[in-house]
């Protein structure tokens, strides 16, 4: 697979989280709910930087992010390779358009949590899983996820809101590599279709089951 990180970190599982909230975290958890509840689907397109420990940047990436609460989750990136990643809730696949290569992976077998598929879960759940703190300045909130366990494969996962909508998402890696995501052109509460989240076969594609 060639574009494996930070993309596919973000959306090759879900997880069932079971609240078992600490009091410190719970009013940013509740905070972050009540935002997260404004919108069942949410529409946006995307721009990506990975940089490094230095703010050398290490790949760029641009695309769209699909999300119908709950479960339903689709990024599709367009450059610098085509690539589709789709899930229902249930089944999470990989599509490597220009390699027409597929692959499948069931959710429940899944260990680490995806950061930002998170949003289209239960969020809830997430202080059983994170210490969550909030900063507010003027119209913009920015709440920090950090990991209780290390093998989520990231160290920090920020989202922040402009005007109460979801506008950037930053995730930060093992290696202290920072991915910001920039999300414009953003509809909430548009119908989205369930046939956006469910992959279709088509012939002549590999398809690869994990």
């Amino acid at each position: 697979m060639r574009f494996k990180t930070p993309l596919v970190l973000l959306a090759t599982l879900f997880a069932a989280l079971f609240l078992s909230a600490a009091n410190a975290n719970q009013k940013a958890a509740d905070d972050l709910n009540t935002l997260l509840q404004r919108f069942k689907t949410y529409q946006a397109n995307y721009a990506q930087v990975t940089t490094d420990g230095s703010d050398h940047i290490l790949q760029k990436s641009s695309g769209k992010i699909m999300i119908r609460r709950p479960g339903g989750f689709r990024w599709e990136t367009n450059e610098p390779t085509h690539q589709v990643i789709i899930t229902d809730g249930k089944s999470l696949w990989i599509y490597d358009v220009d390699l027409m290569q597929a692959t499948k992976q069931v959710l429940k077998n899944q260990v680490r949590i995806n950061p930002a598929a998170l949003l289209s879960g239960s969020i809830k759940d997430m202080s059983a899983q994170f210490s969550i703190a909030e900063t507010n300045k003027g119209n913009v909130v920015a709440f920090t996820l950090t990991p209780k366990k290390e093998e989520y494969g990231f160290k920090s996962l920020v989202l922040s809101f402009d005007h109460k909508v979801l506008n950037k998402m930053v995730t930060i890696n093992s290696l202290d590599q920072h991915s910001t995501f920039l999300f414009t052109q953003i509809k909430l509460n548009k119908t989205l279709p369930l046939s956006i989240f469910q992959f279709k076969e088509a012939p002549g594609i590999d398809i690869i089951e994990q």
